[in-house]
């Protein structure tokens, strides 16, 4: 029975040997594999790991691989250099196949023993990718996806994935944790075998012709790195670079470096840092952020119309205290005003019945035996100053005889004098007589020259004739308005009689006789001096700046531009496809009254000074008297950059100057004339 447990029967009708108990041949197994001969291979290291006991790594080519395993004791006493095995180095390993037979509870496992090891290299498979990584960063493969913009909160995700993995339920995980309930496309796709680089490049090509995907996620777990190589395809890699959605990339451990994740637009160590990549907003958080906005905002528009009433119900209320105020200060004002007239009535009355009382008192003085003595006195007095009134004299048929030098002669001295003057008694004439004999000497050169300033200082009588005139010593060629008035032409004779003045006068006149030349070359010099610009020089002009014109200049704000006083008589100018700019002009009450023109205020700033006249810039160009030629000669001669244009539609020329490449000066001219001169340069408007 116990042999039966042990051995049951075989198989009816087949040739083979045996049953054998499954120890009995894992064990002849093993020995036989141990009696293999002892061979040396080489290849590349994957998958290194060192435990208590053994050390376990991979051997791999291109062709194959083997498991490989090595006592801890015999690998220590290689005495290498830490970290110098690990994966993708390439090494000479000398050993057999070894079989560990397994029991009850562990599971069987073939490995080839490793007795010996070498250091020979780094390995072909990792070379090649590096030389792969170089080649793409070069061609700017790795820029790309890493410009396009991702969305915050993408309303479809696309994941790339094994379908049978952990890496779906980590995705899922993620985007649930960011309390995201959009859409999922998932496209399945093996992830490790020679097969999988092709299918996950075509899954991605699905996705990506899918308009609503807005991200791609590609998700695959941890593993060895010769497990990861399907994502260093090269092809694979290109067509990521060139994807118009962002892809995501999580591939294998944080540790683990494949070429997809120098590719993508992010690279992530876990698929549920990817998901949470994807959907950067965190959906809850963001609800329960605008639930609070949204309270914190209702509260703000209940008090804000509280407030609004409250400043409302204040404001109706000021017009009516505001009328009170003022009927009350009004009341106050009549009050004081009532009382101050009843004051001053009351005083005005009081002294007008004082100075009343004082014209009664003299009235009554003044009626007493006094009043006829001094009617009689006053009456004398009356005919004493008519007896001695000169032109009483004159009319009885006397003359008054004045000399050369002024005043009436008080003395014979006819030889003295060359020529007399008598006036009439009706004053419309002058009589001219001559001496009996020439006078000793010459007259006073100052008496031959004719002076305008000696003539305009002379009183001459405005009714003589020219000949009574030019017979009295006087110049005929004054102008009219230096003749004497009426009134100077009355007060000749009281002043010719006036006895007690005539040496004064004598001094006087002598005196200015003297100065008369060196005061006529005065009045003429203050006349050109102090006379107007108009009357010296043709119209008043003001010298233009580059940058402005007295107290404005270009760029100054508007209210800076009013408060000079210079311009006045808003308006607005050539809008030109926009707002119209304001303008001014120089009407203000500062500004010089020659000026005529406007400015421009564009954004609040004055950017435009134009001129018709009254202005002359630095280089002497003058509006109205220039010619557009002239006036580009005269500011190339001075350093600037000058040209003029025709245009048929102004039917004009246009003058253009620069400086340093920008216009600093404009100019229009109309029929060669200009016309028109502007800082920076003139509008078309103009």
């Amino acid at each position: 029975m116990a042999d039966q447990r042990a051995r049951p029967e075989g198989i009816a009708g087949s040739p083979h040997a045996g049953p054998f108990p499954v120890g009995a041949y894992a064990a002849k197994l093993r020995d036989e594999l141990r009696k293999r001969a002892r061979v040396q291979l080489f290849g590349e290291v994957f998958g290194l790991r060192v435990g208590r006991a053994r050390v376990w790594f991979e051997l791999r080519d291109a062709e194959g691989a083997v498991p490989c395993s090595m006592w801890r004791d015999a690998f220590e006493e290689l005495r290498l250099p830490p970290g110098a095995l690990s994966d993708g180095g390439q090494v000479v390993v000398v050993g057999g196949p070894d079989y560990y037979a397994g029991s009850r509870t562990a599971s069987p496992s073939f490995s080839f023993a490793v007795s010996g090891l070498r250091l020979a290299g780094e390995g072909d498979l990792l070379a090649q990718v590096e030389v792969l990584r170089r080649t793409l960063a070069a061609e700017g493969l790795f820029e790309p996806q890493k410009r396009l913009a991702r969305p915050a909160l993408p309303r479809c995700i696309g994941v790339v994935t094994g379908e049978s993995g952990k890496a779906r339920d980590d995705v899922l995980a993620g985007l649930r944790r960011r309390g995201w309930e959009g859409r999922v496309v998932w496209a399945f796709a093996p992830v490790q075998d020679r097969h999988a680089a092709p299918a996950i490049t075509r899954a991605l090509q699905d996705l990506a012709a899918v308009r609503e995907v807005e991200v791609v996620v590609v998700a695959r777990g941890g593993g060895s790195m010769a497990d990861l190589f399907a994502f260093c395809d090269e092809t694979l890699c290109r067509t990521v670079a060139l994807l118009r959605v962002p892809v995501i990339a999580s591939v294998g451990h944080h540790t683990d470096r494949t070429l997809i994740d120098d590719v993508a637009a992010a690279s992530c160590s876990t698929p549920t840092h990817a998901a949470e990549t994807a959907v950067p907003l965190h959906c809850g958080e963001a609800r329960a952020a605008v639930t609070a906005r949204a309270g914190r905002l209702a509260v703000h528009a209940r008090r804000a119309v509280i407030e609004r009433a409250r400043h409302l119900a204040h404001l109706s209320r000021a017009p009516g205290e505001h009328v009170a105020r003022e009927r009350r200060a009004l009341h106050q004002t009549l009050r004081e005003a009532r009382a101050s007239a009843t004051r001053r009535v009351r005083d005005e009355r009081a002294a007008t019945r004082a100075r009343a009382s004082a014209l009664a008192r003299r009235a009554t003085v003044a009626a007493g035996p006094e009043l006829a003595a001094r009617r009689t006195a006053l009456d004398g007095f009356t005919l004493a100053l008519a007896a001695h009134d000169p032109e009483r004299v004159i009319e009885r048929g006397y003359a008054v005889v004045d000399e050369r030098r002024g005043g009436p002669r008080r003395a014979r001295r006819a030889p003295a004098l060359r020529r007399r003057r008598r006036r009439c008694e009706d004053r419309r004439r002058w009589l001219r007589t001559r001496a009996h004999r020439r006078p000793t000497r010459p007259p006073p050169r100052a008496w031959r020259r004719s002076s305008s300033a000696w003539t305009r200082a002379r009183p001459v009588c405005a009714r003589r004739s020219t000949s009574s005139a030019r017979a009295a010593g006087w110049s005929s060629s004054a102008p009219p308005s230096s003749r004497p008035s009426a009134r100077d032409s009355r007060s000749c004779a009281s002043r010719s009689s006036s006895p007690g003045s005539s040496s004064s006068r004598r001094a006087r006149v002598g005196l200015m006789r003297r100065l008369s030349p060196a005061l006529g070359l005065a009045a003429l010099a203050g006349a050109v001096l102090w006379a107007p610009a108009d009357a010296v020089g043709g119209p008043a002009t003001t010298v233009l700046r580059l940058d402005g014109i007295g107290p404005l200049h270009v760029g100054m704000t508007r209210t800076a531009a009013l408060a000079t006083g210079w311009l006045a008589g808003r308006g607005s100018g050539c809008p030109l496809g926009g707002t119209p700019p304001i303008t001014y002009r120089f009407t203000g009450a500062k500004a010089p009254r020659a000026i005529k023109g406007s400015v421009e205020f564009a954004d609040n700033r004055l950017s435009t000074m134009s001129f018709t006249g009254g202005v002359r810039t630095s280089t002497g160009v003058t509006v109205g008297r220039t010619t557009s030629a002239r006036m580009v000669a005269r500011y190339r001669a001075a350093g600037f950059t000058a040209s003029a244009r025709f245009e048929s539609t102004f039917q004009g020329t246009f003058v253009r100057v620069r400086r340093h490449g920008r216009d600093v000066v404009g100019g229009f001219a109309d029929a060669r004339v200009v016309t028109i001169v502007a800082i920076p340069t003139v509008s078309v408007c103009e």
